[in-house]
């Protein structure tokens, strides 16, 4: 609904730490739109992942490149990837026809990893350029056409002088969410029944056990895979965090370690 009618928001800032998401919601919002049916809306879109050329910058690009707008980065993407790479995502397109499209409001823009970028170019990731440039743009389309992904506001108390630029946030799983997940991925199973009821159990040990409302999809991802590889074969006690003793033990991210251990 966000880019399917003109709107003030110059840009959609999405928040969420490693393995919350970010990555996937991207995947499926580019797939999405995309897919041309009757109730699609007429834009194509580009996702521009950072990961993908994260290990290929150089100490020389790092040094002699700027990051001050949307256009920086996809000159960044077409420098260090070549045309026959399979692997990556953004389309193969020139320049001239990028720009063309941003402007003319057809191109949704999806960012997905914008604090990687900024760790690798820190100063020559000029903030304050990049966001007035998206502010620019939203002031001549009046659409919504960018959306940015990051691990942290890397923007810090910027990004809230853009009055128009709408932040979100990925918070997991809930308890609900994470039932559905495993009935939708668990269910057809012939064994299904069974290792859904685990699944939930783990779950169940980690909320506990850690006392949080909302678990990291990737977490809930790596519990459904081991049970399901693993089935019957293991002691069943043998996945419960309940009386476990652990002294390292002191946040989420330690239980979920022991658990997987």
């Amino acid at each position: 609904k966000t880019i399917d009618f003109p709107t003030s928001c110059s840009a959609h800032l999405l928040l969420a730490e490693g393995g919350d998401g970010k990555s996937s919601l991207c995947s499926s919002l580019v797939n999405a739109i995309n897919k041309k049916t009757k109730t699609n809306v007429s834009k194509n879109a580009v996702l521009l992942r950072i990961d993908e050329i994260r290990e290929k910058i150089s100490i020389d690009v790092a040094s002699n490149f700027r990051i001050t707008n949307v256009f920086d980065i996809y000159d960044l993407f077409s420098l260090l990837l070549g045309k026959r790479d399979s692997s990556i995502s953004y389309p193969k397109i020139s320049k001239n026809e990028f720009e063309v499209s941003v402007f003319c409001g057809n191109l949704v823009v999806v960012i997905d990893g914008l604090d990687e970028l900024y760790s690798v170019f820190q100063d020559r990731f000029d903030k304050e350029a990049f966001l007035k440039s998206i502010q620019s743009l939203n002031d001549q389309l009046g659409e919504s056409s960018v959306i940015l992904t990051s691990r942290g506001n890397i923007f810090e108390e910027n990004v809230f002088s853009i009055g128009d630029m709408q932040v979100c946030y990925l918070q997991g799983f809930n308890r609900n969410e994470c039932e559905q997940y495993f009935s939708k991925r668990l269910g057809r199973l012939e064994d299904g029944v069974s290792l859904q009821k685990k699944c939930k159990d783990n779950v169940k040990s980690l909320i506990d056990a850690t006392k949080v409302e909302r678990v990291s999809p990737f977490v809930v991802d790596l519990i459904a895979n081991i049970i399901t590889e693993h089935k019957g074969g293991v002691e069943e006690e043998n996945y419960s965090l309940k009386g476990k003793p652990y002294p390292s033990n002191t946040d989420f991210k330690d239980k979920v370690v022991y658990h997987v251990l």
